[in-house]
Order: C-alpha cells, then sequence, then structure tokens
C-alpha cells in the first residue's frame, strides 16, 4: 500500500508512473493548519492501513506512518528527506527503528553509472516492495 502527503511533486509522480495510492491530503501552509492537520493525517492513515495489515512501514520522513507504527505495534523504518528538518526528525524519529540518511536513498536506488534507462525501473521497483501485507493466516 502506498500514501502519500499532497506535497511538491510526490502525488504527480506516483500518478504519472500509474502506481495506486491514497492520498491523506495536506498539511496546510500555516503553523496553525500544520498543528490541525498533522493528528487528522494520523487518523486517517490508521484507518487505511489497519485492514491492510502491513507486517512493516517504510517512508521518507514518515511522520504518519511512524505513529501508525506505534500503534499497530509493527516497525517503522525511515528514509530522511535530503533536507531534514529539526521538528519534522522530532515527530517521527523516537518512533522509528531505522532512520537512513537521504545519501543512503540514492545508493540504494541508483547502482554506480547507471543509466537513466536503468534508474527508473529501479526506483519503481523499491517503490512497489515498500510495504508488504501480512499473509493470511
Amino acid at each position: 500500500m502506498i500514501t502519500a502527503t499532497e506535497k511538491d511533486v510526490a502525488t504527480d509522480l506516483l500518478h504519472n508512473y500509474g502506481f495506486d495510492y491514497l492520498s491523506l491530503g495536506s498539511y496546510g501552509n500555516s503553523v496553525i493548519e500544520k498543528a490541525v492537520n498533522i493528528p487528522l493525517m494520523d487518523i486517517k492513515m490508521y484507518r487505511a492501513v489497519r485492514s491492510f495489515k502491513p507486517d512493516i512501514f517504510v517512508g521518507v520522513s514518515p511522520i504518519r506512518a511512524a505513529h501508525a507504527a506505534v500503534i499497530l505495534r509493527k516497525p517503522c523504518i525511515a528514509f530522511d528527506d535530503s533536507e531534514p528538518s529539526p521538528f519534522e526528525q522530532a515527530l517521527y524519529v523516537p518512533f522509528v527503528q531505522t532512520v537512513f540518511p537521504s545519501a543512503r536513498i540514492v545508493a540504494v536506488m541508483v547502482p554506480p553509472a547507471a543509466s537513466a534507462a536503468r534508474i527508473e525501473p529501479t526506483i519503481k521497483q523499491l517503490a512497489t516492495t515498500m510495504a508488504v501485507p501480512r499473509a493470511a493466516k
């Protein structure tokens, strides 16, 4: 399952590459809007994933995923944004098991001397394997 925030170009990229995803909305622009919307987006995330039953959460600066993972008692792995904000990190770092800096994301996704034709499938493969549903019992 892929969830996304209406921020920057994230949903545009997911749409253009043909991924099915759930938009959790926007944080808003002001501090007050963000203070109100972050908990609302956490609730929306929890409602979306509880029936999906993931074994692990993975995301870039995964505020909502980290919070949902704690509630569902699942591990969460974070990949830091290229310019992490200390305030943003304070909202997810205490709840995740591992944080990878952005330089490591590039190393994982883009092998040395990779051509543009090879990079695109690698990114798509990484994105499609991020959340794996629990096997039916």
